[in-house]
């Protein structure tokens, strides 16, 4: 089994199951005091602020989405200093290798908070995060490709829709039914001019298929058809639509079979959505989406249309 590695140019470098972690500069000489002068002595402070809350936020990213974040934040990318910003601790960074080597490009490293930047959100920002540990950026290749996944869907929803209209995001949400946890990606709001609709979403691959995701769905649909829902959604706004990010056209069809006999498709609207067009068509445009009926038929239809 292979999985995508990152989006080169020359196309996708894959990977096995078997590629960990390799950390370029976990310890960082810098003490938290000298960090904090290096932020404000620069002209992107603010920038700095939102981009340590968007990587503690979602966990990992690549350089290329570090880049597109900010744009979408109205800045320069030049702004940034990324390499200062590493060896002053507020990044970290890593690649993923089947050994103890480390050759690659800056396309091929990813990206978390730092120690100083995780310091920077808690004493100076007043974030209520917890304290900076290895353990908590330490994940399986399989995991750290699925949340760049994640990312790039959340930053095509930024691009197509605009920080204001997207609201409550939350990565991996504490829900649970009957004390079960159900393991949910993302969920967040489209707010419209007059309502907002809920949506939950899940990052689908080969690897997950046929392992956690039909159990994660099935828990899903015991939720939403749970007495208790209100106390979890806001009923107001309806019952929270899926979308599931297939990892390419083959998981989408394959999910796609899988979901055409689920009882979600009765309660809720299933929405099924390749990477591939995630990395390269806004949201907005993005005319092609297949869903399932409540027939279980499965139709074509816009990604979503909120006034």
């Amino acid at each position: 089994m292979v999985l995508r590695y990152n989006r080169l140019k020359q196309g996708y470098q894959e990977i096995t199951p078997q590629y960990k972690q390799l950390w370029l500069n976990l310890n960082s000489n810098t003490e938290f005091e000298d960090a904090l002068t290096y932020i404000y002595n620069e002209n992107s402070s603010e920038l700095v602020e939102r981009l340590c809350k968007f990587m503690y936020k979602f966990k990992f990213s690549t350089y290329k989405q570090i880049e597109e974040y900010i744009e979408l934040c109205g800045y320069n990318k030049r702004l940034i200093d990324i390499p200062q910003l590493i060896s002053n601790g507020i990044l970290s960074q890593f690649v993923l290798s089947p050994n103890n080597l480390v050759e690659c490009t800056k396309e091929e490293v990813f990206f978390s908070i730092g120690p100083n930047g995780g310091l920077f959100l808690k004493k100076f920002l007043k974030k209520n995060v917890s304290r900076w540990l290895i353990k908590d950026i330490s994940l399986s290749p399989i995991k750290v490709i699925a949340r760049l996944d994640i990312v790039d869907f959340y930053l095509n929803l930024i691009k197509s829709y605009g920080f204001d209209r997207v609201n409550n995001v939350s990565i991996n949400p504490m829900r649970s039914i009957y004390k079960d946890a159900i393991g949910i990606d993302l969920e967040f709001e489209l707010q419209g001019e007059d309502s907002s609709q809920i949506f939950i979403t899940q990052q689908v691959s080969r690897y997950n298929i046929n392992t956690s995701f039909p159990k994660t769905m099935v828990k899903i649909e015991k939720l939403l058809k749970s007495s208790k829902i209100g106390e979890v959604f806001d009923e107001s706004k309806g019952i929270p639509r899926i979308i599931l990010i297939c990892e390419n056209e083959e998981i989408l069809n394959y999910a796609l079979k899988k979901m055409e006999v689920s009882e979600l498709n009765k309660i809720s609207k299933l929405m099924f959505i390749s990477v591939d067009y995630i990395i390269r068509v806004p949201l907005k445009e993005y005319n092609l989406v297949q869903s399932i009926n409540i027939d279980g038929q499965v139709v074509q239809e816009e990604f979503f249309t909120l006034k």
